[in-house]
């Protein structure tokens, strides 16, 4: 219900650099993480996607290493 409250609001995003990252399970095959491909489709046509990155379970410290890396903090 709440992706239809926001809908709107993410459709009149344009011309902004997104990132995209969540976790999910593997066990769901191809729709693994299927909510970051539909906002990439969604967000795509006007804005531009610097990343996407999909990752099991919970945040590990690899994990958060890696996005750090990908997000260029420290």
């Amino acid at each position: 219900m709440y992706f239809k409250q926001i809908i709107n609001e993410l459709r009149s995003l344009t011309g902004r650099k997104i990132g995209l990252f969540g976790s999910g399970n593997t066990i769901y095959g191809e729709d693994f993480c299927g909510a970051i491909d539909t906002l990439e489709e969604l967000l795509k046509q006007n804005n531009e996607i610097i990343f996407k990155y999909k990752f099991e379970g919970y945040p590990t410290d690899k994990v958060k290493n890696k996005f750090y890396e990908m997000l260029k903090l420290d």
